[in-house]
């Protein structure tokens, strides 16, 4: 009841401040402001939140029904404060939206902070009762999904706070939870960019009900700077964000943009795992060379070194790599000997089956999700 009342005498200041005839604010923007807060305050806005805040006692709710409370009771308030700032700076609607959006976000975050607070603070600190949702049964994101993932929801809100820009760098198991606790927090203009194995523009797009976005493939190589990777996009994205984009992935080795989106899904089996594929190939030359006698510093060092050379000298060639096979393997020499024995054991077959096979888990990855 106090926090009503008091609700109630901060909204009837607010009224008195924005038909104020001091304040220089045009009529028509006190209008939109009256009938904004008139909107934002009511049933549909702080009242209803406060109303079924109070209906959540002794009662278990949704994730989406506790989320829907809070932007009401507070997301409102805060999407108003930003708003109001819109409509006195003569903003155009959708700038107006966004405004709203952020205030909104921030309002969800300080509920957030709230019931962390009374959970983990104490009286002395507050300066009020503490765990008051606990001993009245209140259904909390804290009650339902537990203080750890509470606190990873609102790190991702805060993360997206204000962005232009969201990166999607999670596992493909993990993309429904996480789209399930940000989805309704991205306003329209943002571009998002997925780094998620197996899942196709077309799920992000239902996912977040975003048209700006970007997919990329790149390799564990880019650490280094001598990555690989492979991006698409959908015609919605900015020509401002594509260039950053570009630049970025050109920032970590070679990018290659692609109309195919199909290609990113070969891209994820062959240059995406494929220092895998490299890394174990390089390993059993250098076990070999212990197997047969030498040191195993050596050996790499060998082995290594030979691996670099024979990318080096196949990068400045035009020749196919069988042409440059034949050149190393003279008739009934070892080489030609080492290559028969690695035929006889479907060496380039296991190869290629690898491949496909990665191609193939990076497709079941994009239905399962």
């Amino acid at each position: 009841a106090k926090a009503i009342l008091a609700g109630n005498s901060l909204l009837t200041l607010a009224f008195e401040m924005i038909t104020d005839k001091r304040y220089l604010i045009s009529d028509k923007n006190k209008v939109e402001l009256v009938k904004s807060l008139s909107l934002f305050s009511g049933h549909n806005g702080i009242a209803g939140g406060q109303e079924r805040d109070l209906s959540f006692e002794n009662k278990k709710k949704s994730f989406k029904e506790i989320v829907d409370m809070q932007k009401k009771k507070t997301g409102k308030l805060f999407n108003f404060c930003c708003f109001s700032v819109g409509v006195i700076a003569n903003k155009n609607k959708n700038e107006k939206r966004e405004l709203g959006i952020i205030g909104e976000e921030i309002g969800l975050l300080f509920q957030l902070a709230d019931d962390f607070l009374d959970v983990n603070s104490s009286k002395k600190i507050l300066g009020k009762q503490i765990k008051k949702d606990d001993k009245k049964g209140k259904s909390t994101l804290i009650n339902l999904i537990g203080l750890k993932k509470a606190y990873n929801y609102a790190d991702n809100l805060k993360a997206i706070e204000n962005a232009e820009i969201i990166i999607l760098s999670v596992k493909p198991q993990n993309f429904l939870e996480i789209s399930k606790n940000i989805s309704k927090n991205i306003p329209d203009s943002v571009t998002i960019i997925s780094i998620i194995a197996g899942l196709s523009l077309d799920d992000i797009r239902e996912a977040f009900d975003i048209k700006s976005i970007i997919r990329v493939m790149p390799n564990t190589p880019a650490q280094i700077g001598s990555g690989m990777s492979v991006w698409s996009s959908t015609n919605n994205v900015p020509k401002k964000i594509n260039d950053f984009t570009k630049d970025i992935l050109e920032s970590l080795g070679e990018q290659l943009w692609v109309k195919d989106e199909n290609y990113l899904n070969i891209a994820t089996a062959l240059s995406a795992s494929g220092p895998a594929y490299v890394f174990l190939f390089i390993s059993s030359l250098i076990d070999a060379g212990v197997y047969l006698g030498l040191q195993r510093d050596l050996s790499r060092k060998l082995v290594l070194q030979t691996v670099l050379g024979s990318c080096k000298m196949l990068i400045d060639s035009d020749d196919h790599p069988s042409d440059l096979v034949d050149r190393v393997a003279s008739p009934g020499g070892t080489t030609i000997e080492g290559l028969l024995a690695f035929e006889q054991g479907g060496g380039r077959a296991t190869i290629m089956e690898t491949v496909i096979a990665a191609y193939q888990k990076s497709l079941e990855l994009g239905k399962q999700n």
